[in-house]
């Protein structure tokens, strides 16, 4: 059994949000849910449904849950199904802000109360029997949380959000100046920080690795610089996401005999150190450099690197082989040209050096079209 990762948006949002969360979990199976009701009690329900389903098939679950979407899960009797719960500007205490937006609608508990609904002027509905089931099912929460809140949050007070961390036990970490709808650049960067921080290490055959940031997404998997006992390695997690330009096998089995198949071909490449199988984890030697492509893009001349390449290319095509010569999979070290990837397929002239990788060694209008579309 392995683990996953359930996501629940906020108003307006949807579960395509989920995809963002998958290169911050690669061990993890990513879920969204689009729920269809938009109160605590059926809301929670759908939220209920879910996550045992999710259980039956996953050992871990973790909840990642935004604004509202934080108040359906705690009415959703989950605690004891979850690993852990982060919550993006959670919505901690539902009356308080009905309360407010009654106030900010000037309207009394006594009319609501008599008309059941009243339609606001700033687009929310106030409804008397959503405040009275709020009041009868105050929250209860058990689920190790974490919080992350923006100091501008227009919803939720900083008392509020910290008087429920202090009650609950919950980690509250603050954005200065971040709002309670995560979206800019600068905050998305933040939020993708916290992440890491809040859940930094992955395990290989049983030894941990503390992940220190993202290198890099391949049409393979996602690569870490991870650190441990004191050294860096690059720790790789084999993805399953679909390319629409390119058809695998088994993943994992092809980077075990593809770093053979490179060895034996006398390629430079990274050292692998560690693999699991099970898992698709591989924990290879860190080369610390530049890639030819940031080289390229920062008009710094690569044309000392091109004679390794074609020997490189060379002893491929004479092992029968093709590397991927695109510049991102190369880094110089010390002046020694590696090929990081341990990806090979059996030699076709179109995928040469010569017929294909040239053309991104330098600013082509190819370099420059993957550029643009990569920004």
């Amino acid at each position: 059994m392995g683990n996953a990762i359930i996501y629940i948006h906020g108003k307006g949002g949807s579960a395509s949000e989920s995809e963002h969360y998958k290169p911050l979990f690669p061990e993890y199976d990513v879920f969204g849910l689009d729920y269809q009701t938009f109160t605590p009690w059926e809301t929670g329900a759908e939220i209920r449904s879910a996550v045992e389903e999710l259980k039956a098939e996953y050992e871990k679950i973790i909840l990642i849950a935004n604004s509202i979407g934080a108040f359906f899960s705690m009415n959703a009797d989950i605690d004891s199904l979850i690993e852990k719960a982060y919550f993006i500007s959670p919505i901690v205490d539902m009356e308080k802000l009905i309360t407010d937006m009654m106030a900010w609608a000037n309207v009394t508990e006594n009319e609501l109360k008599e008309k059941g609904i009243i339609h606001t002027a700033f687009g929310e509905d106030l409804s008397w029997e959503y405040l009275c089931y709020v009041r009868e099912h105050p929250i209860k929460w058990s689920a190790p949380t974490a919080i992350l809140y923006g100091s501008k949050d227009n919803l939720t007070s900083y008392e509020t959000v910290a008087g429920f961390a202090d009650k609950y036990n919950a980690k509250l970490t603050v954005m200065e100046n971040g709002e309670h709808w995560f979206h800019t650049e600068e905050q998305m960067r933040f939020l993708d920080d916290w992440i890491r921080t809040e859940h930094q290490t992955m395990e290989v055959n049983g030894k941990p690795y503390q992940i220190i940031r993202l290198l890099g997404k391949g049409k393979g998997g996602y690569s870490y610089l991870a650190e441990s006992e004191g050294k860096q390695v690059v720790l790789k997690q084999i993805h399953h996401e679909p390319c629409d330009y390119y058809t695998f096998g088994n993943k994992i089995e092809a980077e075990k005999n593809d770093y053979q198949r490179l060895l034996d071909a006398n390629i430079r490449i990274p050292k692998m150190f560690d693999i699991n199988m099970g898992n698709e984890r591989i924990v290879k030697e860190y080369i610390d450099g530049d890639t030819i492509f940031e080289m390229v893009k920062n008009d710094i001349s690569v044309e000392a690197y091109q004679p390794q390449v074609r020997e490189m290319a060379q002893l491929a095509k004479t092992a029968g082989l093709n590397i991927d010569y695109f510049p991102t999979n190369f880094v110089v070290q010390n002046g020694l040209l590696y090929y990081i990837d341990y990806e090979c397929n059996s030699y076709m002239d179109e995928w040469s050096f010569e017929n294909w990788g040239v053309k991104y060694w330098s600013k082509t209008p190819e370099f420059m079209a993957y550029l643009e579309k990569s920004l």
